[in-house]
Parts: structure tokens; C-alpha cells; sequence
């Protein structure tokens, strides 16, 4: 697993959000969260983008 991916997932980790939820979130279809941890896709850099805007819009509806 790409260092990218694994900072993804201990951002969702710190956060209690569950990264395929922060995905969803930020308009990826959440099933590729198990293609980027498994290696099968890389995440494009939008998607990627898209994911942690998606981990921020959780994580202050959580603080709100």
C-alpha cells in the first residue's frame, strides 16, 4: 500500500471516520476505496483531493 493510502487511512483513523465513508463524502464512489487499499487502481490525484475534502466536510459536521 502506497504511502499516500496510508496516510489517507490514518487521517480517517484519527478522525473515527470509516474512509470509504470519506470518499462517498467527497463525490468518489466509495467501492474504490478497497481498489486504492488493495493496489488494483492508484488514486488520480483529483479523487484523492476529492476523498480528504470529503474526511474535512466529515470531520466538521462531527465538531458542529
Amino acid at each position: 500500500m502506497s504511502n499516500i493510502i496510508s496516510d489517507f487511512e490514518r487521517e480517517c483513523s484519527e478522525a473515527g471516520v470509516q474512509p470509504h465513508h470519506a470518499l462517498k463524502a467527497g463525490g468518489v464512489h466509495d467501492s474504490l476505496w478497497w481498489k486504492w487499499r488493495d493496489g488494483s487502481v492508484s488514486p488520480t490525484l483529483r479523487s484523492l483531493e476529492r476523498a480528504r475534502s470529503g474526511l474535512r466536510s466529515l470531520i466538521e459536521t462531527k465538531a458542529a
